[in-house]
């Protein structure tokens, strides 16, 4: 039963990183659109 739990779960260690490189470039591309609405 501890394996089947364990194949259920997540694999955060490999999730994560993927979504900050992923967010880090949408924030750039806010930054981007804010500043190109201001000039």
């Amino acid at each position: 039963m501890a394996q089947l739990r364990h194949s259920l779960g997540f694999d955060l260690a490999d999730a994560f990183p993927g979504h900050a490189v992923d967010l880090a470039d949408l924030v750039k591309g806010a930054r981007l659109a804010v500043g190109k609405a201001e000039a």
